[in-house]
């Protein structure tokens, strides 16, 4: 755990909360401010072990995540803050535009800039991968084979019709892993095809917030089979001893977790020591700590691994990975704005819609009800905006220090859109109905 030797700060709704009451800084001691969004139980680890290293180094942590970490560098932390560690690919990629990053300096041997054809570190050198996490499904395979239903592998078995009503859907436009779920599938699929199968995947299955352990919760003691997480939630549970499986399907990102020095750092060279360690063999060898259970960018850290710990080095489908990073970083706040507008507001909506599809689909149709279903359909799996009307805005909607009011303009025509879908579908389903009792 962290020890007397730390200050703790964290985030709050009106800032930073002040650091621990009757900590006594030592004389001679060197400040080190590092920012990062994770979790207490992780950078507890490194914190123990780097002080233990150096001793002469008190180490500040600042808890913020996403733009409030990118909102803080570039303000009131600038010039207080010395290392920046967290999965957040578009802040890194934005603060090393404006040349907020020191270069590192770091001996890179033994860390790869790539996993598959997917680029995980800046090649400049600015900040550089510590991690990487995958995506996949989650499910309990007890429940799967009582139902008779085969595990799924692909992001198209979750739209099936077979697993209806077994597929925990996070809200992608709230979750922190969200954007990238939505940009794995796009960037696979094709913009329109793409939205269109999230589409199918949602209407198939029950849109939640539950994520990390109330999703395993829910898989484990609700009526739902099947969930789309982060890899290490699952491989925490599972190592714990719950009754689940996780696979990765072939389709897929390994999202790196960067450590950068910023340029105006107090401290740059507990900075750069800092950096180092995390980077080391020692401090990589840390994330497969049975509490963490992370993807290291070490390969040779795997050797050491338990065994059946996924090492993605020696995968065959990630060495065919191509993310494209940039993309996702220049388009997640427009993937997330258009999940929200097309799949999370109307979910109420379309939910008995699709509940229709599936019924109708499942009978002999006669021929004039055939059109009706796919126009529904058709209404319901189209985005509300194409690619090339979408691409000015990615750089407008990118960050919170943007034009809120022309954002909201946008999303508006969006929903407007997106009601007059619903109504076409509910329509086209009426009609296919009327036409089925018909005969």
């Amino acid at each position: 755990m962290l020890n007397r030797r730390t200050v703790l700060l964290g985030a709050a709704a009106g800032g930073l909360l002040a650091g621990l009451p009757g900590r006594t800084v030592l004389a001679g001691e060197q400040r080190l401010v590092v920012v990062t969004s994770y979790p207490q139980e992780m950078i507890s680890h490194y914190v123990d072990a780097f002080q233990t290293r150096h001793p002469g180094v008190r180490v500040d942590v600042v808890w913020l995540s996403g733009h409030d970490a990118r909102d803080y560098l570039l303000g009131e932390g600038r010039g207080k803050a010395d290392v920046f560690w967290a999965p957040n690919v578009p802040v890194f990629l934005d603060l090393a535009r404006r040349g907020d990053f020191r270069p590192l300096e770091i001996d890179r041997k033994g860390l790869p800039a790539r996993l598959g054809r997917q680029e995980i570190s800046d090649p400049q050198g600015r900040f550089l991968a510590t991690e990487v996490a995958g995506y996949g499904f989650v499910f309990n395979p007890a429940r799967l084979k009582a139902a008779g239903l085969p595990e799924p592998a692909t992001w198209d078995d979750l739209a099936k019709p077979a697993y209806a009503g077994q597929v925990v859907m996070p809200d992608l436009s709230v979750l922190g892993f969200g954007p990238t779920v939505i940009e794995i599938v796009l960037q696979h699929k094709g913009w329109t095809a793409g939205w269109g199968l999230l589409a199918r995947i949602a209407g198939n299955g029950v849109l939640e917030t539950a994520h990390g352990e109330d999703l395993m919760d829910l898989l484990v003691h609700g009526d739902k089979s099947i969930g789309i997480t982060i890899d290490f939630f699952a491989d925490q549970a599972i190592a714990r001893g719950v009754p689940l499986k996780f696979v990765y399907p072939p389709a897929n990102a390994f999202e790196p977790a960067d450590i950068a020095v910023l340029k105006a750092a107090a401290n740059p060279r507990a900075a750069r020591q800092f950096a180092a360690f995390v980077l080391s063999a020692a401090g990589q060898s840390l994330l497969i700590n049975p509490d963490l259970r992370r993807l290291a960018i070490r390969p040779e850290v795997y050797h050491s691994a338990p065994p059946g710990y996924f090492n993605p080095w020696a995968s065959a489908f990630a060495a065919n990975l191509d993310f494209d990073s940039a993309v996702y970083a220049r388009r997640k706040a427009v993937d997330m704005a258009l999940f929200r507008t097309m799949i999370a507001d109307p979910a109420a909506r379309t939910a008995p819609l699709w509940a229709k599809i599936r019924a109708l689909s499942a009978r002999p149709l006669p021929a004039g009800a055939k059109p009706l279903l796919a126009n529904a359909e058709q209404a319901l799996t189209h985005p509300p905006v194409d690619e090339a009307e979408a691409a000015p805005l990615f750089e407008a909607f990118r960050w919170q220090d943007q034009d809120a009011k022309a954002v909201t303009a946008v999303t508006t025509v969006w929903a407007a859109r997106v009601d007059q879908a619903v109504k076409t579908a509910a329509e086209a389903l009426r009609q296919a109905d009327l036409t089925v009792k018909a005969g």
